[in-house]
């Protein structure tokens, strides 16, 4: 789906388009993003494309997080449609993190899928480790509904599961 930029007191979130892949592999295929992550890094940037771009057959919206100070891309927020529930998730190069910019991404991203989308439960599941994630997302109204266990790189691990409706 295409949209317009969309600016947050900080950061200018744009579109995913053909160069979005390119900007942001390098940043977001660093190891320290992937211990929260069940999936491996991405090992080529063709790898990093099928898994962010968004495909036609899904109703999604992807958009790359740039300081407004410098333009330079930091990570990526996505919202995916999966029946009535829109799953968010997001990646923000280690080097920013702390910053508060993953709350000001989600805080964008949810009002902007509301005024496209419609009235919306969004969700996400974060590792109970990633501390940082989990606050961003109940800074952003999300509440912790469950837990359940998982296996993060072949070790035993509790994902949070949280969410949140947008009217």
């Amino acid at each position: 789906m295409t949209s317009q930029p969309n600016p947050t007191p900080r950061l200018i979130l744009h579109p995913w388009n053909e160069d979005s892949a390119f900007q942001l592999f390098p940043l977001l295929s660093a190891d320290a993003i992937y211990d929260f992550i069940p999936a491996p890094p991405p090992t080529s940037l063709r790898e990093f494309d099928d898994r962010h771009r968004p495909h036609p057959s899904e109703q999604s919206y992807v958009y790359v997080a740039c300081p407004i100070t410098n333009g330079a891309p930091v990570g990526l927020i996505q919202m995916k449609q999966s029946n009535n529930l829109w799953e968010l998730g997001y990646l923000l190069a280690p080097a920013f993190w702390g910053l508060g910019y993953a709350s000001e991404m989600i805080a964008m991203t949810l009002e902007r899928v509301r005024r496209l989308a419609g009235p919306l439960r969004a969700t996400a599941t974060v590792d109970c480790r990633n501390i940082g994630s989990i606050i961003a997302l109940e800074r952003n109204g999300f509440l912790k509904t469950g837990e359940r266990e998982t296996m993060l790189k072949r070790r035993a691990s509790i994902d949070v599961l949280l969410s949140r409706d947008i009217a």
